[in-house]
């Protein structure tokens, strides 16, 4: 597995300008001037070209730039989940339906991450539960990576793209506690699933840690 890290990307001012020009939204510092509708579209092109990536071909796949490892597109910038996670699934609907799962596979070997459980909003503006995965660099600045989109982007870019409703943010060491405690007397926790365990980590947290201790007595 390679570094958690959205490339970083040293760009000359000549070539900056010839790749914005292909842009007709603001950059990701300005995303309130973009409407919804025009998000939604773009969200379902960026995600259209994650999928597709080795062999897409449409009106929309010249105006997706790269540079250094970094994707351009419509004032956004993105990454692709893969670069840092290589799994061919990335490229086909195998992905989907696998974002707990995957979530907390990774987080349980990647100590420096966090797991956020979210309500996303996409493409029909319609509510769906989701997990994905937060890194923060060295300057405190916050990316996603986001296993079932293969997508890797800014915190605030990603957010405003999916309308994201935080509902928990889990670390390693409260999956740790967890697991744990499941391998310890599976049997017990058998009736907790990975979907109650990301909506509620602390309320199970808690509980698990007061039977053990009642345990002890």
């Amino acid at each position: 597995m390679k570094d958690w890290i959205l490339a970083n990307t040293t760009v000359t001012e000549e070539e900056y300008d010839k790749i914005m020009q292909y842009n007709d939204y603001p950059e990701d510092a300005n995303l309130t001037k973009v409407s919804e509708e025009s998000k939604k579209q773009i969200l379902l092109n960026i995600v259209a070209f994650t999928l597709n990536k080795p062999s897409i071909i449409n009106k929309m796949i010249h105006q997706i730039k790269k540079l250094n490892g970094v994707y351009y597109y419509k004032g956004y910038t993105f990454g692709l989940f893969y670069d840092c996670y290589q799994d061919n699934d990335l490229f086909s609907m195998k992905r989907y339906g696998r974002c707990h799962e995957m979530s907390s596979l990774i987080l349980s070997k990647e100590q420096k991450l966090k797991m956020v459980t979210a309500i996303c909003r996409t493409f029909k503006n319609i509510p769906f539960l989701h997990s994905f995965l937060i890194w923060k660099d060295e300057f405190n600045k916050e990316y996603v990576y986001d296993y079932t989109e293969n997508l890797v982007m800014n915190k605030e870019a990603y957010f405003d793209l999916l309308d994201v409703e935080v509902i928990n943010v889990m670390d390693y060491d409260t999956l740790k506690i967890f697991l744990e405690a499941y391998e310890s007397n599976k049997e017990q926790y058998k009736y907790i699933n990975i979907t109650e365990l990301l909506c509620f980590p602390n309320q199970i947290k808690e509980a698990i840690l007061k039977l053990e201790r009642t345990k002890k007595q």
